[in-house]
């Protein structure tokens, strides 16, 4: 695993620093190693590193690119992620003790937040794309649904979203935030949402609504 890493890390650097062409070649070897980041994630099952690493790396490549992929490949990208988030699902990597949540002491517990706030980026970025192309977000032109991949991996982050983990500022504002977006730009989709995750949303903005964070209560009175 020190490898893989090693390998993944240096592909996260590449992500952070290309510019102009280099984007180019930065996608092609990205949808090149997609398969192996796939196998990777089943052989590696429940390793919360292996996870936090490609969902890290996935959210930076789309990033550096935001503003020069095509509709072709960033459908392409989004079918990798619909992936990404099946064996994430599959092996419940996000999961956190709730009695270790609160301190974080043990290594794999940290893992698994992590694992949540590097989802939520993903997300995060995943709907940068629709500012860059909005026609995506009005449902026309053919685009590509950004909003359903966004929701699909709401559905799957939300339960995990406890009070403890709600509690650690920075994951409670990604949190926050990503859903005030999502509750301005796609209100039909939010009161549209499946009973139980509705519950599920609820009960995170009840909570936001209490925090001691003030950007946290004003996102979750925008949402």
């Amino acid at each position: 695993m020190p490898q893989v890493e090693f390998v993944l890390e240096g592909l996260r650097g590449a992500a952070q620093s290309l510019t102009g062409p280099g984007l180019g070649l930065l996608l092609e070897i990205f949808a090149t190693v997609q398969p192996v980041l796939l196998k990777l994630l089943r052989v590696q099952e429940k390793s919360p590193r292996a996870v936090y690493l490609v969902l890290r790396l996935t959210a930076e490549t789309i990033e550096s690119a935001i503003s020069d992929i095509t509709p072709q490949d960033f459908g392409a990208m989004l079918g990798f992620v619909y992936e990404v988030l099946g064996e994430y699902k599959k092996q419940n990597l996000g999961a956190v003790s709730l009695q270790r949540s609160k301190a974080l002491k043990d290594e794999e517990q940290e893992e698994k937040y992590k694992n949540v706030r590097a989802l939520l980026r993903l997300l995060t970025t995943l709907t940068e794309r629709d500012m860059v192309d909005f026609t995506t977000a009005a449902g026309g032109g053919g685009g590509v649904d950004v909003a359903n991949a966004t929701f699909v991996g709401l559905e799957m982050v939300v339960p995990l979203l406890t009070p403890e983990l709600l509690a650690f500022p920075k994951l409670s504002r990604q949190y926050f935030s990503l859903m005030g977006h999502m509750c301005e730009v796609y209100a039909d989709r939010v009161c549209a949402l499946p009973a139980e995750f509705f519950r599920y949303f609820v009960d995170t903005l009840a909570f936001g609504l209490k925090a001691d964070d003030f950007q946290v209560v004003g996102n979750s009175l925008e949402a």
